[in-house]
């Protein structure tokens, strides 16, 4: 059985009476320890999709299912726990803090938790030398490079150690070598277990990473194929 399911999944936006159709009947699995990349333009309901399933966006037809049970998008106590414990969000703009240390960053998660303050910060360390940021756990965003800033929130969505996580557009904004700190660090993860599922729009870091690829397109899932199946044929 599949660890993440989703159902005909439809969700449309209105311009008056006007209708237009975003997701038109998603169904995927997930199963634990798969590394799968959602390829497609912008525009194509890449970003839409992952925030129903990351719990963001409520409206939309369909299920969304974790674990065999359904998730309930109207119980707000559910969502968060689903939020918190099992879904790792990280977004394209790292969404950090600025005012806050890279250890004060991660450590916001854990400040939710029953976890001492001993505890607490030395998950929190774990977490940073986890990603390779032990050297920098004092510093400010604004003092890290985009791999780095990537990795700190990386550090924050693994503090509840959730068992899926999802990242949009992961590499747009980094160089080449910041794109191998940052793969480096997924495939760690999916190594051990982890579901990791990226939006993206950049064909060769999906053929670098992925077991699979969806391909997506107008609201549909046009194409899944292996990484090796894709980019051996015409």
């Amino acid at each position: 059985m599949a660890y993440l399911e989703l159902k005909d999944i439809r969700k449309s936006y209105f311009l008056g009476k006007e209708e237009f159709p975003v997701l038109k009947g998603i169904n995927l699995q997930f199963e634990l320890g798969e590394f799968v990349s959602i390829l497609g333009e912008s525009g194509g309901g890449k970003s839409t999709l992952m925030n129903i399933i990351g719990g963001l966006d409520r409206k939309f037809d369909g299920e969304v299912i974790i674990n065999g049970n359904k998730l309930d998008h109207s119980q707000e106590q559910r969502m968060d726990r689903y939020r918190r414990d099992e879904i790792g969000y990280i977004y394209q703009s790292y969404n950090l803090i600025n005012h806050l240390t890279v250890t004060e960053n991660v450590r916001l998660s854990l400040d939710m938790t029953t976890l001492s303050a001993k505890e607490g910060t030395d998950r929190t360390m774990d977490l940073l030398k986890r990603v390779g940021l032990s050297e920098h756990a004092k510093k400010y965003p604004s003092q890290l490079s985009g791999g780095q800033k990537q990795r700190v929130a990386i550090a924050r969505a693994l503090a509840m150690n959730p068992e899926v996580m999802l990242f949009d557009e992961p590499t747009s904004a980094l160089d080449p070598e910041m794109v191998g700190e940052v793969l480096k660090v997924m495939q760690e993860l999916a190594n051990n277990g982890m579901t990791m599922v990226v939006v993206t729009h950049e064909m060769g870091f999906a053929k670098n990473v992925a077991d699979e690829i969806w391909f997506m397109a107008d609201g549909n899932i046009q194409e899944v194929a292996s990484p090796q199946e894709f980019f051996t044929n015409p």
